[in-house]
């Protein structure tokens, strides 16, 4: 019996006794529900090869349940929906352009695109979902605390993987790939874009100031290990986006020098502790470091040969291109390209805007543009809104991840990533929050203004009048009154 099968029971069988302890929990409070699908979103290791089950993980199997029991809830309390705010709007446009795409598909191939509908749906109402639990900072706290235990579970199995990769031993899950990290996934992308989101989220939280130095010491170790999977995943795209993500926060922080160097300084730390690893196997670091060399030409590249990957990116892209130019106003059909005469290695567009352009057309194009704008502004105004409050460093690191992650998602698919939705969910609730919390003081200050302006100025007779020979407005004398003793 492989490892992975011997884990599974013992997995099974811990949550077979846990379970009557889990239904008491989240009768007590329901939002438990949902903090444990988010502490499972990493746990999506699966061997089958079906287009629907290979797809399934475990944060599937827990969610579904959890949204049904959820509505439910929701029916009996009379907890009522919070009204959706823009964002949610070129969300929910977003899906309408690419349902719209479909009518681009050719007559013979439905099976896969309906498939990918399903599950940018399904992505969708995650994220609604989780903006609907979240109702203040001590739920967004719960959340995020939940995805840090997720990781850094998953980051056991991981570094497990990274050891027996350096030092020649077996792994838990299987895998073909020889030199990279799988850790709980399905692919080595899967663990690089989820470690990229949660080094920057492990670091955005770390930044909150009523965080005990215990916390943020484990958050930092989170973060760190984050990088050496990231390395040992060998996505150039995640790596890039890693550094430019870090470049990003020390260029909002250029009137600090103190944290500059102080973050400068952790973060060269992580790169180095992956190096000393990587140093322990020689053939993993050639393969490792040749994956990564895309900032020199090799020797091939300079004689005019291409490599493989070069080739297929070339191809890749070129192919997307011409099928937008074929279909420009909707698109091929979403989630069609993989299985059509334009992919020349039968593989999906690694790009996200060219994914959305080929498959959605213009129409698609421009929502998801307006969908990733939107997207950012709130980020953005997060920043604005945190000033002087104890989330502005996490704010600040938040809208460097994200705008660090479309680099990522040049060569990788964000809307079917988890992390991204959640992160989006995230970005939403703290701007209600933020709003909130400013919402006193603007209304005070108002108050304040409008009471000034409504009190009744006292007329002139309400003064004591001066002796004879005072002037009162309009330019006529006062009555004369006798002047007080003792004044001059």
């Amino acid at each position: 019996m492989y490892p992975f099968y011997k884990l599974l029971l013992i997995l099974g069988l811990i949550a077979l006794i846990l379970l009557p302890l889990f239904i008491v929990m989240i009768l007590r409070d329901p939002k438990r529900f949902y903090y444990l699908v988010v502490f499972a979103m990493p746990f999506i290791t699966n061997p089958s090869h079906h287009p629907v089950a290979k797809r399934l993980g475990l944060p599937e199997f827990i969610f579904i349940p959890f949204l049904i029991f959820w509505i439910i809830y929701s029916s009996l309390s009379g907890k009522g929906l919070k009204p959706l705010v823009p964002l949610h709007s070129l969300i929910l446009a977003f899906f309408l352009s690419v349902t719209f795409s479909m009518v681009g598909l050719d007559s013979t191939n439905y099976s896969i695109p309906l498939i990918e509908l399903l599950v940018l749906l399904y992505s969708i109402i995650f994220c609604f979902t989780a903006d609907q639990v979240i109702d203040n900072e001590h739920d967004l706290e719960k959340v995020i605390t939940a995805w840090m235990l997720g990781a850094a579970t998953m980051s056991i199995v991981g570094m497990h993987d990274v050891f027996a990769i350096v030092l020649g031993g077996s792994r838990w899950f299987w895998t073909s790939d020889s030199y990279r990290v799988v850790a709980t996934f399905r692919t080595t992308g899967q663990v690089g874009v989820y470690c990229l989101s949660t080094f920057f989220l492990a670091v955005a939280y770390s930044s909150c100031g009523w965080l005990s130095l215990r916390k943020r010491v484990l958050l930092w170790s989170l973060a760190a290990a984050m990088v050496v999977l990231i390395t040992f995943s060998s996505r150039r795209s995640v790596i890039a986006s890693l550094v430019i993500g870090a470049a990003f926060y020390l260029a909002s922080r250029i009137r600090r020098p103190a944290r500059i160097i102080f973050y400068s300084l952790i973060f060269l730390l992580f790169l180095s502790a992956s190096a000393v690893i990587l140093n322990y196997n020689p053939e993993a670091k050639e393969h490792l470091l040749g994956r990564l060399s895309v900032l020199r030409p090799s020797e091939d590249q300079s004689a005019g040969v291409q490599t493989k990957s070069d080739d297929f990116i070339r191809s890749n892209f070129g192919s997307a291109l011409d099928a937008f130019v074929d279909k420009p106003l909707v698109g091929i059909g979403y989630g069609s390209f993989e299985e059509s005469d334009y992919s020349e290695y039968g593989a999906e567009i690694h790009n996200t805007p060219l994914k959305i352009l080929a498959e959605c057309g213009l129409v698609g194009f421009l929502a998801y543009a307006a969908f990733i704008g939107a997207l950012l502004y709130y980020a953005l105004q997060n920043v604005l809104l945190a000033r002087n409050t104890p989330w502005s460093g996490f704010a600040s690191l938040l809208f460097a991840g994200l705008l660090a992650l479309q680099v990522s998602y040049l060569y990788n698919r964000s809307v079917r990533d988890r992390t991204f939705w959640l992160l989006v969910a995230f970005t939403i609730a703290l701007h209600r929050i933020l709003a909130q919390k400013r919402a006193p003081k603007t209304t005070a200050s108002l108050n304040a203004k409008s009471n000034y302006f409504s009190v009744p100025h006292p007329s002139p007779s309400a003064f004591p009048a001066p002796r004879s020979g005072g002037i009162r407005a309009g330019g006529r004398e006062w009555p004369g009154t006798p002047a007080r003793r003792g004044t001059p």
